[in-house]
């Protein structure tokens, strides 16, 4: 039995996959520890994992980020995005540092398994192998990479269009500066926690600088990255096991219309009106079944007026949903958009905060939904995009090419084969 310390980011999106691999871990007869926020404190314990506290000056809560960064309601897309690399993701470097050294210290832990949102992992990635324990860092989000392909680097443009164009500026002044201010930021948390800068950009460190990267996706989403080749392996995603469980009660009103799912997440989900409203809204009178989820959100923000082809709920569970579903309305979540491609399922993507453009635009280069480049479409726009893609069958077609390609990747068996391969190297 090897002790194993798991670090994540206290969002959902962070968390949900790593409480996956603390249940894969705990089952194999490890001992596991995951540093994470007080809000994700009964999860963890219910996966047989031991909780370990953020700081508390540290310990935000992503339901009310505006409550601790005021300055995030007024922004949108690339802008919001510097905001929270700087106040969310790297001031609290430092503290976490302490942190992780203090529990690899006090519990003798064998490995270290943080997902890769987790950036208070930057200083021990900078020490030479032999120096620290080995790291296996888990893909979250859609891979970054320093290139105008990746997150906060550019123009969402694929890469084989951005090479046919040749060589322009793609940035401008302003994206560059804020590029520059991000950079900045973790070289200065860097330096607060005793680390030297950074020699490359943050996010190619978080790839290349661990002993293995594990991506929850499969190569037909991401773009062709020919220097990240033996760098990073596809997996596919942790998705739930199908337990047996109670249906919810609005089971029983599905019928055999085709079934749109809509979803906002957990996370960008504080103004209902930007795409469940829409969404709604535009297809309140179509031959569909509606199904709309508000992320644990009352669902009487959406008002008293429910069409009737409309179910509301706080939650949906999609291991039993998806296999129904014939398109997913979303923001652009990492986890609920690769969850629905594993079940075959299209999408209609709105969403720019975070790296839902990067998800978005991913979608939309892999064929299989469509991108409505916004965070606040119109009812027309969702209802537009939404039809096109239940009776158009190309977007079906791709989505199930996907799922075929992730069925045939076992992300559990991935990381537990890792697992052994990394406590193996430290046997002495």
């Amino acid at each position: 039995m090897a002790t194993i310390l798991l670090a994540a980011t206290a969002t959902p999106g962070h968390v949900n996959p790593m409480l996956a691999v603390a249940r894969l871990l705990v089952g194999e007869g490890h001992r596991v520890l995951m540093l994470c926020g007080a809000l994700f404190e009964k999860g963890i314990r219910q996966s047989g994992a031991e909780f370990v506290p953020f700081a508390p000056e540290m310990d935000f809560d992503y339901r009310a980020l505006e409550q601790h960064f005021p300055e995030r309601a007024e922004l949108s897309g690339t802008a919001q995005m510097a905001l929270a690399l700087k106040r969310f993701f790297a001031a609290p470097i430092p503290q976490h540092d302490s942190r992780l050294r203090a529990l690899i210290a006090e519990d003798e832990v064998d490995l270290l398994l943080v997902e890769n949102g987790f950036y208070g992992v930057l200083p021990l990635l900078q020490q030479t192998r032999s120096q620290r324990l080995p790291i296996l860092m888990l893909g979250v989000n859609p891979v970054s990479f320093s290139s105008p392909d990746a997150i906060f680097y550019g123009p969402r443009i694929a890469p084989e269009l951005r090479r046919s164009l040749g060589e322009l500026p793609w940035l401008d002044e302003q994206t560059r500066r804020l590029q520059a201010d991000v950079q900045q930021s973790f070289d200065t948390a860097l330096a607060e926690a005793g680390a030297p800068a950074l020699g490359a950009p943050f996010t190619d460190v978080m790839v290349t600088a661990p002993d293995a990267f594990l991506q929850l996706s499969c190569a037909g989403f991401e773009y062709d990255r020919p220097e990240l080749e033996g760098v990073i392996r596809y997996i596919g995603p942790l998705l739930p096991p199908r337990l047996e469980s109670v249906p919810p009660p609005w089971w029983g009103q599905l019928d055999e219309r085709p079934l749109v799912i809509v979803s906002q997440g957990t996370l960008a989900n504080v103004d209902l009106g930007q795409l469940l409203l829409p969404a709604m809204q535009g297809l309140a009178g179509d031959a569909l079944q509606l199904l709309l989820t508000t992320g644990g959100r009352d669902p009487a923000l959406l008002g008293p007026s429910i069409p009737a082809n409309a179910i509301v709920t706080e939650h949906v569970p999609f291991e039993l949903a998806l296999p129904r579903a014939a398109v997913l309305v979303t923001n652009g979540g990492y986890g609920s958009v690769q969850a629905a491609l594993a079940h075959g399922v299209p999408l209609v993507v709105a969403g720019t905060g975070e790296d839902k453009a990067e998800v978005a635009t991913r979608v939309a280069w892999s064929g299989v939904g469509i991108n409505l480049h916004c965070n606040e479409p119109t009812a027309e726009a969702v209802a537009t995009a939404v039809r096109k893609v239940v009776h158009e069958p190309r977007y079906r077609s791709r989505a199930c090419l996907l799922a075929d390609e992730m069925g045939r990747l076992d992300a559990r068996a991935a990381i537990a084969e890792e697992v052994t391969i990394l406590l193996a190297s430290t046997r002495y």
